[in-house]
This record gives C-alpha cells, sequence and structure tokens, in this order.
C-alpha cells in the first residue's frame, strides 16, 4: 500500500481501501494475446499509413485509470 502524506495524515484524511484491479479496468474482462495481434495487423495494414511515431496502447482502458498500472 501507499504512503500516506504527512500533511494528509495530519490532517485527519485517510485513503480510500483499495479497489481491486479487476474492478478497476472499464471494460469487462482481461486483454487476450488475440487483442494485440489485431493491434500489430492494423499498423501494418495501409489504413494505418499516416500513423508515425504514435503511442497505440492495448490495455483495456486502463490509462483512463493510471491506479491499474
Amino acid at each position: 500500500m501507499p504512503m500516506q502524506p504527512p500533511q494528509l495524515r495530519a490532517r485527519g484524511v485517510k485513503r480510500p481501501a483499495p479497489v481491486p484491479p479487476e474492478q478497476r479496468i472499464p471494460s469487462p474482462g482481461l486483454g487476450e494475446p488475440m487483442d494485440v495481434g489485431y493491434a500489430v495487423l492494423f499498423l501494418a495494414s495501409d489504413e494505418a499509413k499516416f500513423i508515425n511515431g504514435a503511442e497505440l496502447r492495448v490495455d483495456n482502458g486502463s490509462v483512463i485509470n493510471p491506479a491499474v498500472l
């Protein structure tokens, strides 16, 4: 569990109870290797010809809630 900053502890602020990772992911379920394969297939296709230097995250929406990482 992360440490509580002293400034918050002195004011009586308590951290909320941790939420299990599977409940923090916006979409239900965990990813499959094929999900990454579809992203690679898209990047290798002609539809992605104007994409360069971009980061394509295949993370089931965990970027919305960085606490999942």
